[in-house]
């Protein structure tokens, strides 16, 4: 169903909106969702060459989303009211070991980063019911943690190995094997995501999502995730100077704008 500005109520311009979208590359840098239990998570160092690139290029470490996350295009996504896309990227480094006509390839470094990708989320000019609907949207980027930081997580022996008769064969075979689990992780992951949405009714039906979120956030707690900006789980003084990447971002988004 396609919205338009001039839309009568409330519940039809929130059910304007769309479930998180993952992006996916190939390579050396792939994303995925995967449906498994919550873990405890290692604090993540934000501060490194690698996550000032992502924040450069706009994509954000995962935070509590506001208004100005959502940059004003009328064009994209044209269905929907407002659009949210989440990320999570992952780098790995491998090695070949084996004998003639039998190389196998095992990756040795797993490492993701996982946020909120402002360059793919939008929202309309005509929507005003933005922060009545940033809950719900946020339960959309919560997920995408969730499923991130324990993709995050797995261990070097879950991860498939290549195989073949040469190096060359033997990568194509793990670059394969990796691709085949992205596609079967992010079917899994986002049936979760629209179910999400058919059971908040895309956040319109109030007791249903704030039981939803309170489902997420329980979820959240026990995997020990927090935003970028929090510290043992307390927010960041906006008075004070900036004291993390996303903070910086923030400033430097707000002077372009």
């Amino acid at each position: 169903m396609i919205f338009r500005p001039w839309f009568k109520s409330l519940r039809e311009a929130l059910a304007g909106t769309k479930r998180t979208r993952v992006v996916m590359v190939t390579a050396f840098a792939f994303a995925w969702l995967l449906w498994v239990g919550p873990a405890i998570c290692e604090p993540i160092a934000y501060d490194t060459p690698e996550w000032r690139k992502e924040i450069a290029h706009g994509c954000l470490p995962y935070h509590r989303l506001v208004r100005d996350d959502f940059p004003i295009d009328d064009k994209a996504h044209s269905r929907y009211a407002m659009y949210t896309t989440g990320f999570f990227h992952y780098h790995y480094k491998y090695v070949c070991s084996g004998e003639e006509h039998h190389v196998v390839v095992r990756i040795t470094e797993w490492k993701v980063r996982s946020g909120f990708d402002r360059n793919k989320s939008s929202r309309k000019s005509w929507f005003k019911f933005v922060e009545r609907l940033l809950p719900h949207e946020q339960g959309h980027l919560d997920l995408n943690e969730l499923h991130s930081r324990r993709v995050a997580q797995m261990e070097l022996g879950e991860l498939p190995a290549g195989e073949g008769e040469t190096s060359a064969q033997a990568l194509k075979d793990l670059q394969t094997k990796l691709k085949a689990l992205s596609n079967r992780t992010s079917k899994d992951g986002q049936a979760e995501q629209d179910a999400y949405d058919t059971e908040t009714a895309h956040g319109t039906n109030k007791p249903r999502q704030l039981a939803a979120t309170a489902a997420i956030q329980k979820r959240l707690k026990k995997a020990g995730i927090t935003y970028a900006a929090e510290s043992n789980g307390d927010q960041i003084d906006a008075a004070s100077e900036p004291k993390t990447p996303l903070d910086e971002a923030g400033r430097a988004l707000n002077k372009n704008r």
